[in-house]
């Protein structure tokens, strides 16, 4: 037993000696050696000793290896896979580009949608008549906005055969109908309304459209009549209390119009369409302080859209730029030309008024050059770009002006008088003056400036009666000492000297007595020119008589100084005398006639009219005043005041009994 021991012992020995000399990669197989030799072991029917049997050597041994039979029997040990041999790789070709491209499904998938796309869009007429009939009406709508009347009429046909439903076909006759009145297409429009009213007799939107067309028309008796049964089947219906509203205003009852407007804004305050009719109807009534503050309020909802007539608006903006308020005004018509730059040339004309009163002429002239493009028949916007032209001294641009307005207008009084004026002052034709005056009289302009000028031209002509008639009527109205030479002067002229001396002289004494007595610097300056010019005439009718009359004409000329001016005539006279030349004919002796005087009367008439309203003013105030405190009294003697009793009442005194 003994001798096996050491036989076992000493085998394991060497197996542990072939185990330690092998690389790491055997030492599972020697593993699998051991379990072999151990196997035969148990077949020999030997079996290793017990713990307590073991030798030295042997627990080192079990202690090194971790020796366990049941281990081993559970655990067979595995064994390593042969490693396989590996095959060299062939060269791989490099993929072909046009190939994987092909092989793409994501392109495949980017190519079909698209030629799908091209073809849907190529085939899109005949896809929405065929599919989409809804979407031929929104095409056809657009086509009439285009103004393509016929081409729309055609889409509109292809939808109609489409359409499985006869509402949808009401529907799109009435679409059509409402875009044609917006672009104001009335005889289309009432087409396509009748075609609905046959298909549906009591089709709301078609009966309103077919009114409305009557109204337009300028049969508004009937459109009433008809609103009026409309109204009674469908009481709750807007749209026909708009129209009756509008039926109103156009038959002259605005009242009656802001009345149902209001009461259409109490059922739908937003409603674009009752709100500019009733700004118009607010003007109509002339309550322009309330149009424009729902004018405003409107815009400001609107982002500045105008809802309301711009005739209406540009009636407010003239309201308030007459009575002062032209800041409003310029905002109102700048909202409106802005809004409607190429119809409303009123708005344009009274603000180029604005500019042009703001001294601002450049942009005035800007918007009247417009004004004339858009409106060439208004004949006013001629006559303010002729003033403007006129007063910067362009006379021939302001001539050219004034006869436009003239040949737009035959009955233009304003631009015949401007066209006098300039001829008169400026181009010192009179003889076209006077034509253009008197045209401006027979049209309704008869001022003092232009019965002086009219005596000018008659005096320079030879028709001294006319003048001394014209010149007459001046003083009438302003008195004027300028004036009353001239027609002693004309009367001169006439050979009326027997007459005329005593008047001459009388009024020289009266000039004398006025200074001496004590006047204005002004009116004193104005004698003193008078009675340069009567002592100068009285002096040439003594020459013609054979007088010596050189110390007359020396006084002339010293009152011409005194009155600040200068006499022509008598420094002429003078002048002839001391060449002693005599006198040939009584013109050549008086005064020359002052061409230029008819400014001076002018202004004077501007003065004497401001003073006419301020007496107005103070009349029609005090008037009322007078009513006021009338009709106060009249209340009292109506209402007469209670007597008021004592606290205690009766006779029994302030704090006494009484019954």
């Amino acid at each position: 037993m003994i001798e096996q021991e050491k036989e076992i012992s000493e085998a394991a020995l060497d197996a542990m000696d072939k185990f330690e000399d092998q690389p790491l990669d055997d030492k599972e197989e020697e593993i699998g050696d051991a379990s072999e030799y151990l196997d035969e072991l148990a077949e020999e029917g030997t079996e290793p000793g017990t713990e307590d049997d073991l030798t030295a050597e042997e627990a080192l041994y079990k202690k090194e290896f971790r020796y366990d039979e049941e281990q081993l029997k559970e655990k067979p040990p595995e064994k390593k896979a042969a490693k396989p041999v590996q095959e060299p790789k062939p060269i791989e070709k490099p993929p072909n580009p046009i190939l994987q491209l092909l092989k793409n499904k994501m392109l495949w998938l980017i190519i079909i949608i698209t030629l799908g796309g091209i073809a849907i869009f190529s085939f899109e007429p005949f896809y929405s008549h065929i599919y989409s009939p809804q979407q031929c009406v929104k095409k056809g709508i657009g086509l009439i906005k285009e103004k393509d009347f016929f081409k729309a009429e055609e889409v509109l046909k292809e939808a109609v055969k489409h359409f499985r439903i006869e509402k949808n076909v009401v529907d799109s006759y009435n679409q059509f109908g409402t875009a044609y009145l917006k672009i104001g297409a009335y005889k289309w429009a009432e087409e396509k309304f009748e075609q609905a009213i046959k298909l549906d007799p009591h089709n709301i939107i078609a009966e309103n459209g077919i009114i409305y067309l009557m109204i337009k028309d300028g049969d508004p008796y009937k459109a009433e009549r008809r609103l009026k049964r409309l109204i009674r089947r469908y009481a709750g219906h807007l749209p026909a209390w708009i129209n009756l509203a509008r039926v109103l205003l156009k038959t002259n009852r605005p009242k009656g119009a802001v009345e149902i407007l209001d009461y259409c804004l109490k059922i739908d305050q937003k409603n674009i369409d009752a709100l500019g009719l009733y700004i118009q109807a607010l003007v109509r009534v002339k309550d322009y302080s309330k149009a424009l503050n729902i004018h405003k309020v409107v815009s400001r909802n609107t982002r500045g859209k105008v809802v309301c007539s711009p005739i209406a608006l540009t009636e407010v903006g003239i309201y308030y730029m007459e009575h002062g308020r032209s800041d409003v005004a310029a905002e109102l018509f700048k909202e409106i030309i802005s809004h409607y730059p190429e119809t409303v040339a009123e708005a344009r004309y009274h603000y180029a008024q604005i500019l042009d009163n703001k001294k601002n002429w450049k942009a005035a002239l800007n918007h009247l050059k417009i004004t004339a493009m858009n409106a060439p028949n208004m004949d006013k916007a001629h006559n303010l770009a002729g003033e403007i032209y006129e007063r910067e001294g362009f006379y021939d641009k302001a001539l050219s002006k004034f006869q436009r307005a003239v040949t737009v207008n035959p009955n233009n009084a304003t631009a015949h008088h401007h066209l006098a004026d300039i001829y008169f002052y400026q181009l010192k034709d009179q003889r076209k003056a006077i034509e253009y005056y008197l045209k401006a009289r027979n049209n309704g302009i008869d001022t003092d400036e232009m019965r002086y000028n009219i005596g000018v031209c008659d005096y320079n002509s030879g028709r001294y009666f006319d003048a001394i008639e014209e010149w007459k009527k001046v003083l009438s109205r302003l008195p004027d000492f300028v004036v009353e030479v001239n027609i002693s002067q004309a009367e001169i002229m006439l050979h009326q000297t027997a007459r005329i001396i005593p008047e001459c002289e009388a009024a020289i004494t009266e000039h004398k007595n006025a200074i001496l007595k004590g006047i204005k610097e002004e009116e004193k300056r104005e004698r003193y020119l008078a009675l340069s010019k009567y002592t100068n005439n009285l002096a040439a009718l003594a020459e013609m008589s054979g007088r010596e009359t050189s110390a007359e004409y020396w006084q002339a000329l010293e009152y011409a100084a005194k009155g600040g001016g200068e006499c022509s005539a008598a420094y002429r006279n003078m002048k002839r005398k001391l060449k002693k030349v005599s006198l040939m004919t009584m013109g050549e002796g008086l005064c020359k006639i002052d061409e230029e005087y008819g400014y001076s009367i002018a202004k004077k008439e501007k003065k004497r009219l401001e003073m006419e309203v301020l007496q107005k003013f103070y009349e029609e105030k005090e008037r009322k005043e007078m009513e006021k405190e009338y009709k106060a009294w009249q209340y009292e003697a109506q209402h007469p005041k209670k007597e008021g009793h004592g606290h205690g009442g009766g006779e029994g005194g302030e704090h006494g009994g009484g019954h």
